[in-house]
């Protein structure tokens, strides 16, 4: 049975893991698949390997791109998280009535019929991914995969889904600006606060945005929502799906919330369900995380999973690599690797989780928002704080008078400075509140840097 896309022409733009990714799956389908990147071709030696047989690199990007966005020549354009929608050549494409389109929705038109479950937000994404994975993952004679903007992505994947595969997607901004029939059976949206607001150009844009991930599902489906935010209160009505939501900080009439020392969750999907929050019913450090497993929870009510494989999962459970993770203690000074804190929102989120004592380290690139939010806790938990990056000026700017501030060239030193003025008892905290593309290729290779550091100390 021939595919959708056999005897395509195709063009891909951009060649991360999600490029890549769509482009052996299409040449895989058939489809002639032409790519190109910014970046020369010296540079995409290694990148050019992982691309099949059959599919044809065009290296740069304004003239030869252009020379092949022609109707007559290209029948779909395929663009990466990274290439924005405004870029010249899209707006080519879609002027001339050339479907464009994304890597997840390319590969959920290839895959078997089975439940979807699809989370978003701010904060809180791949923890919260995970975690629906360990828990969807107790099912007998069923298998759950993450995929997504996790680094894994789907299109890589459908080899591994049948329909007895529960899918969970991490899925960003960037991916659900060129979602059209993306239809998950669940949907989850963690939090909605100010990010990548230099690509979507304001909060209406980007609140936009992330409303996709529900706007194709049927009254079959289901919408979880965080009910202590206002972003997602007001999404909220405009959901025509079941809705279930959860609150860290209010009872609910209906969803899931905490009541005393427990967690209830009465969706309706299952009888309720009971967690208590005593010692031992999670590893994961923070009130935030207590907002992931509701939300874990309730995707485990809807799947009809009971009280004891829920509750389970969620005590086994580690967390996520450069999410508040503790790298080591070393002369009673612990050190926390949270790479993956790349606004503001996540590193108040991460200062919230310690009670004083902290070494801050922040840095990176600027996403044009302002650091003033983080000056309160600053104030008031951080005993120095150590700059780096593009960003060091701006962060020590707005934040002076808030704590002692050093400036430091990189993250080797921030990591040296640190120790040698921390006293025993103090947490060094990397949550740098910036992204990390001034330096490095993403918060992963930032975070294992620190960590590098961290393990040479003696």
């Amino acid at each position: 049975m021939k595919s959708i896309y056999s005897d395509k022409n195709i063009l891909v733009i951009g060649l991360g893991l999600s490029g890549v990714a769509a482009a052996n799956l299409l040449n895989k389908e058939g489809a002639r698949v032409f790519v190109i990147d910014k970046k020369p071709r010296k540079e995409l030696s290694k990148t050019i390997k992982k691309l099949r047989e059959g599919v044809r690199l065009i290296p740069g990007y304004s003239v030869s791109g252009s020379a092949i966005i022609k109707p007559d020549f290209t029948d779909m354009l395929v663009i990466s998280p990274g290439v924005n929608p405004d870029d010249p050549l899209v707006k080519q494409a879609e002027k001339i009535k050339i479907p464009v389109s994304g890597e997840l929705e390319v590969a959920c038109s290839l895959m078997p019929e089975t439940k979807v479950v699809a989370v978003t937000g701010t904060n809180g994404k791949t923890t919260t991914v995970e975690l629906v994975k360990a828990i969807l993952g107790t099912q007998k004679k069923r298998r759950s995969l993450a995929v997504g903007n996790i680094g894994l992505p789907l299109s890589a994947c459908l080899d591994r889904i049948n329909d007895r595969t529960d899918v969970v997607i991490e899925v960003s901004s960037y991916q659900l600006e060129t979602v059209r029939t993306f239809h998950p059976y669940v949907s989850v949206i963690t939090n909605i606060t100010p990010d990548h607001l230099e690509r979507h150009k304001n909060m209406n844009g980007y609140i936009r945005a992330k409303a996709k991930i529900f706007s194709r599902q049927s009254k079959e489906d289901c919408c979880i929502l965080n009910a202590d935010d206002r972003n997602c209160l007001d999404l909220a009505g405009r959901v025509r799906c079941r809705r279930v939501m959860f609150s860290r900080k209010k009872k609910l009439r209906k969803g899931v919330f905490i009541k005393g020392n427990r967690i209830v969750c009465n969706t309706g999907f299952t009888p309720e369900l009971e967690f208590s929050l005593l010692p031992g019913f999670t590893r994961l450090p923070g009130p935030h995380n207590l907002e992931n497993i509701m939300a874990g929870i309730a995707v485990g009510s809807i799947f009809g999973l009971s009280e004891a494989s829920i509750g389970k999962a969620i005590s086994s459970f580690r967390g996520v690599e450069h999410r508040l993770e503790t790298v080591r203690k070393i002369n009673g000074v612990k050190f926390i690797n949270d790479s993956k804190s790349t606004n503001v929102q996540s590193c108040r989120t991460a200062l919230d989780t310690f009670s004083k004592d902290i070494i801050l380290i922040m840095g990176g690139r600027g996403k044009g928002l302002p650091y003033l939010p983080l000056k309160k806790s600053i104030k008031k938990k951080v005993k120095t704080l150590i700059v780096f990056g593009e960003a060091a000026a701006e962060i020590e700017g707005e934040l002076k008078g808030s704590t002692k501030i050093f400036t430091v060239m990189d993250v080797k030193r921030a990591v040296g400075l640190a120790y040698s003025t921390a006293e025993q008892g103090c947490t060094v905290l990397f949550s740098p509140a910036c992204s990390s593309f001034d330096r490095y290729k993403n918060f992963e290779e930032r975070g294992r840097e620190f960590k590098k550091w961290v393990r040479r100390l003696q």
